[in-house]
Parts: structure tokens; C-alpha cells; sequence
């Protein structure tokens, strides 16, 4: 391959179909591998964080619904509407 050639294929935008690739030093190669393993690994990084945003707002999402009360008066809510509707009558007057 003559200078010329060496040229024209450097700055060729199609240099991906070339039977010859450009030539590129060892350190090229490696600075290359490390900014690509750079962005990779901060996209990972991205998507656990956005991951663990999504996890989080799972788990506390319902926290506003949650209630702690005696089982036995739980299950007497779920028995009776009458009750429920009193204490929700007597919630209105607070």
C-alpha cells in the first residue's frame, strides 16, 4: 500500500469495508477498550440506580394505606359495614 493509499483509506467514512483495516498502535486499541468499558459501566451504574428508585418507590407507595391495628378489630371491620360506617361518621366530626 502506497502513502497515498494509506491516506485515502484513513480518511475513508466506508474504512469498516476495507480488506486492509487502518492500522492503530497498541495504545490506541486500549484507550479505545477503556472508553468503551467506561460507558458501559456507567450505563450499568444508571440502571441499578434507576432500578433500586423503582424498587424504592414500591415498597413505600403504600405506606399511606398501611395500618396497625388489633387483628381481632380488623377482622370485626371486615365482619361489619355498620361499624365501619360509624367510625367514619365519627372521623367526619374531628
Amino acid at each position: 500500500m502506497s502513502v497515498g493509499q494509506q491516506l485515502s483509506c484513513s480518511t475513508c467514512t466506508w474504512n469498516q469495508l476495507c480488506i486492509h483495516p487502518p492500522l492503530m498502535t497498541t495504545e490506541e486499541v486500549k484507550a479505545k477498550l477503556e472508553a468503551e468499558l467506561t460507558k458501559v459501566r456507567e450505563k450499568q451504574e444508571a440502571e441499578v440506580a434507576a432500578f433500586g428508585i423503582m424498587l424504592s418507590g414500591m415498597l413505600y407507595s403504600g405506606k399511606d394505606l398501611e395500618c396497625t391495628v388489633c387483628p381481632v378489630f380488623a377482622a370485626k371491620l371486615c365482619e361489619s359495614s355498620e361499624l365501619c360506617f360509624k367510625i367514619k361518621e365519627l372521623m367526619k366530626c374531628l
